[in-house]
């Protein structure tokens, strides 16, 4: 029983940890202007961050917000399909056929 106390003050102590490092809204749209994103995307990035209690895979307590904001930056590109480069991003176009389907058939 001694043991799991121990194990809980250790996690407590670095989520209060943590927690001195969540960053202000406005500290976080300033880091995103300089990234030149729009300020809605640093609103999203704190407003999701904030719901799970600045979480990592609503388990690990955040380390770095920066390279958490770095990512999202790059995901927001690919999710937003501002990225015209991409081969992975599914456009509505691509599922349509023209080829008229038997699906009586067995494959």
């Amino acid at each position: 029983m001694r043991q799991k106390n121990k194990s809980n003050e250790c996690h407590l102590e670095q989520v209060q940890e943590i927690s001195n490092k969540i960053p202000e809204v406005d500290e976080v749209i300033k880091y995103f202007q300089e990234q030149n994103f729009p300020e809605i995307e640093a609103n999203k990035f704190h407003n999701y961050f904030s719901s799970n209690g600045w979480l990592v895979g609503g388990k690990t307590p955040m380390k770095n917000w920066k390279a958490a904001a770095k990512n999202w930056m790059l995901n927001s590109l690919k999710y937003n399909g501002n990225n015209n480069n991409s081969k992975t991003s599914i456009q509505p176009q691509n599922l349509n056929t023209s080829i008229d389907k038997d699906y009586s058939e067995p494959l």
